[in-house]
């Protein structure tokens, strides 16, 4: 018997809502938002996956990643800092090699992903600091890193919006 899996959506193509977000707590309000009913996604992640890639990514700037991005993405990275950090993320970025620690933990249930978003958020509350070097841009101070968690979140929490 051949189990048939569903083709992966294109994300560039894909629809997307509009997002924009000036602050860390409006991405964990818009998160428990959606993590309290019914979504549905026009991308490839569940909503718990894409909170569980968020969390990932930013445990990732408090505490380091052995990760890096491929050598030509490091050297560009200086063209398109400064985009990322203020007007957005493009989307299909397909992370490969190192990157893939901060993929989606497989099987990953919404509790699991919030459990784990709820830490982050708790410990940027109680005052750490996102200063760990980025696998992609290199050194990035906290007022580096927050704008690029805030665009980040646009890009994964646009494919995802409730249902009635």
């Amino acid at each position: 018997m051949t189990t048939l899996k569903a083709q992966p959506v294109d994300t560039r193509k894909a629809p997307r809502r509009p997002l924009r977000f000036d602050s860390l707590a409006q991405v964990r309000e818009e998160i428990d938002r959606l993590a309290s009913g019914r979504v549905r996604t026009t991308g490839n992640w569940s909503l718990a996956q894409a909170v569980d890639h968020l969390a990932a990514s930013m445990e990732g700037s408090l505490d380091g990643l052995s990760a890096q991005a491929p050598w030509f993405i490091r050297m560009l990275s200086p063209l398109f800092r400064k985009r990322a950090l203020h007007k957005g993320i493009d989307p299909g970025i397909q992370l490969t090699g190192g990157m893939r620690v901060i993929l989606p933990t497989d099987g990953v249930t919404l509790n699991q992903a919030m459990a784990r978003i709820d830490r982050v958020f708790e410990r940027l509350e109680g005052g750490e600091r996102m200063n760990q070097r980025s696998p992609v841009f290199g050194s990035m101070t906290h007022e580096e890193w927050t704008p690029l968690h805030l665009r980040h979140a646009e890009l994964h929490l646009s494919y995802i919006q409730q249902v009635d």
